[in-house]
């Protein structure tokens, strides 16, 4: 564990064995709501410095994965607008599966990125990639698959 990390709110935080975090990280959620506040991060993953993660729902990060580069932005909630017209925040589960690379400021908004994807620096993330597979280059604003890696296949959404 590097130093100045701030962990602010959590309810629930897992980091597996091996794993590292680095310098001046922001992990944070409000005390003030009945969300769920967790923050996971699984074996021999690496956080570089200077990461912001919102926590308020649930940040999963798989086995191998590294968040690479700084100033990334990890986000678990959003604001909904009720039928009624007010305004909400509402929790969402964030998930990066095993063996992936996240680059320098990089937007992850309540998403889930696939096992062994790469997803590029300043890429803004907004959905769930599950659906097409496994082992691509995610990168852009809106992110798309840009890339496939050698022996992996796409399945058409």
């Amino acid at each position: 564990m590097g130093h100045f990390n701030i962990f602010r709110g959590l309810k629930l935080l897992e980091i597996g064995s091996g794993t590292v975090i680095l310098n001046l990280n922001h992990i944070m959620a409000r005390k003030d709501v009945t969300w769920p506040r967790e923050f996971h991060v699984g074996n021999h993953s690496q956080i570089t410095s200077r990461h912001f993660f919102d926590s308020g729902g649930i940040v999963r990060i798989g086995n191998l994965c590294c968040i690479g580069g700084r100033d990334s932005q990890i986000w678990t909630h959003s604001l909904l607008l009720r039928a009624d017209g007010m305004r909400a925040l509402e929790w969402r589960r964030l998930v990066i599966d095993d063996r992936c690379y996240i680059g320098a400021r990089v937007t992850l908004v309540h998403c889930r990125i696939p096992s062994d994807c790469v997803v590029g620096a300043g890429a803004v993330v907004t959905k769930d990639f599950t659906v097409a597979g496994s082992g691509f280059l995610l990168a852009g604003n809106p992110a798309r698959v840009r890339k496939l890696y050698p022996g992996q296949l796409v399945v058409a959404a």
